[in-house]
């Protein structure tokens, strides 16, 4: 497996699902942070902020949903790409809500680890600060 450089924060209310979360992108070779709500994850972000590279959230979670994280970390560091899972809807339904903030994807659980890796892959090439990754990680200088 070829190593991808960044560290993703993972959060989900339900164990089995963060498992397998933390398992698909561990596979995918990144480095992997968890989270059991969003309260927690806030408060891991807070403290690591400069570590951490990408958001992958389940939405429907208490006592933070996934869009109430999403909100408080683009508050924090507005380029912050956040991937949004969930189950219990199609994201359109989400979106006609008019949230705070746009993710930058979505993924219907459950969570197919190849489509993980091509959103992740996709939301950390497109950043504009992706120069910071590269630079802690050692590709550069």
């Amino acid at each position: 497996m070829a190593g991808n450089f960044g560290t993703i924060l993972a959060v989900d209310d339900d164990e089995w699902d963060l498992e397998a979360l933390h398992d698909a992108i561990a596979a995918a070779g990144y480095q992997v942070i968890t989270a059991t709500d969003g309260n927690r994850a806030l408060a891991l972000f807070l403290r690591q902020s400069t570590e951490i590279d990408l958001v992958v959230s389940d939405i429907k979670m208490a006592p933070m949903s996934g869009w109430e994280l999403g909100v408080e970390l683009v508050s924090l560091s507005p380029r912050l790409p956040i991937i949004l899972v969930s189950s219990y809807a199609a994201p359109e339904s989400f979106l006609r809500q008019k949230p705070a903030f746009s993710p930058i994807s979505f993924l219907r659980k459950p969570v197919v680890p190849t489509d993980l890796k091509i959103k992740i892959n996709e939301a950390l090439q497109s950043r504009p600060d992706r120069l910071r990754t590269s630079i802690r990680s050692g590709l550069l200088g």
